[in-house]
């Protein structure tokens, strides 16, 4: 009962350790595209960015959306919807694009880009809004929203920020924001660095066609915000559990022994014990019914 009693016990550990990773690691992917949200206001909260996407300055926002975006804050894929959500400019794997490369995403992020056009319509999405006050006293809203999505067959955080200016100017306040939608890979060294992090050996996305998670793995498959699956993540297994019993193992199997010796010896004192009483009964009935002297049966005889 003892054994059996510690692995179920160590079972239920690992389950319980188990859901919790599986938390932290939801957790922190959220986390993750929250800090990317705000970290996008350096280039969606500027004057110059409102009015040079508005007047699709190609060369504009290719030097501060597509290069600076990719070459200093790691985004793969950047690009700026206009006010009716038309892409107007798009920067894919290094390079200028068509606007209509956005085509190949629009259907996977349309509801991250109505949750930010609408805020309060998403209850679910946890939209970042920053209240901009300007110098004239009026004031805008920047409002980011973010989520681990399957982006062209692989896993990444995509951000959707509105473009605002962070001085007064004419239509600022009511005028329609451009969009910036900006995409993470979360590649093999990004995820890494997330298991790291967490405390996660070996962090990393199943790919191939079997999609088997590896013997000692646990595995965890997320999806999006809409409900679209985007991939799973398997990690080392620490098995908290198990842990356990192997270290109380070895001292609870040494007790178990004295206990099973001890109780070896009292079983076999036990049986000497009766095996003398029942001796000593017969010699007793023995000599009740013999005479001392002449060993003949007395009379009770």
């Amino acid at each position: 009962m003892v054994l059996a009693s510690l692995v179920i016990g160590g079972r239920e550990t690992n389950d319980i350790a188990l859901a919790r990773q599986r938390e932290t690691i939801g957790r922190a992917l959220a986390q993750h595209g929250q800090a990317l949200a705000r970290e996008l206001r350096v280039q969606t909260v500027w004057t110059e960015a409102f009015e040079k996407t508005r007047a699709h300055d190609q060369s504009w926002m290719h030097a501060f959306y597509g290069v600076f975006l990719s070459k200093l804050l790691d985004y793969d894929n950047i690009y700026v919807l206009s006010i009716d959500d038309a892409p107007v400019y798009a920067f894919v794997h290094g390079h200028d694009t068509s606007p209509a490369a956005y085509a190949a995403i629009a259907p996977k992020i349309k509801d991250l880009v109505g949750a930010v056009r609408k805020p309060g319509s998403a209850p679910g999405y946890d939209v970042v809004n920053t209240d901009l006050a300007l110098s004239d006293g009026q004031s805008v809203h920047h409002l980011a929203v973010a989520d681990v999505r399957n982006v062209l067959n692989a896993p990444a955080t995509v951000v959707v920020s509105t473009i605002v200016p962070d001085r007064p100017t004419p239509d600022a306040v009511d005028a329609k924001p451009y969009l910036l939608v900006a995409v993470e890979n979360l590649d093999a060294q990004l995820t890494k660095r997330l298991g790291a992090g967490f405390t996660f050996g070996d962090l990393d996305w199943i790919t191939g066609n079997t999609g088997k998670v590896p013997p000692g793995y646990s595995s965890f498959k997320l999806t999006a915000l809409d409900g679209a699956s985007v991939g799973t993540l398997a990690w080392r297994n620490a098995q908290p559990g198990w842990q356990f019993v192997r270290h109380v193992a070895v001292g609870l199997t040494i007790s178990l022994l004295l206990l099973a010796a001890l109780a070896a010896l009292l079983m076999r004192w036990g049986r000497q014990q009766a095996r003398q009483l029942v001796e000593s009964e017969a010699e007793a009935q023995h000599a009740a019914k013999t005479d001392a002297l002449t060993g003949l049966m007395n009379r009770t005889a």
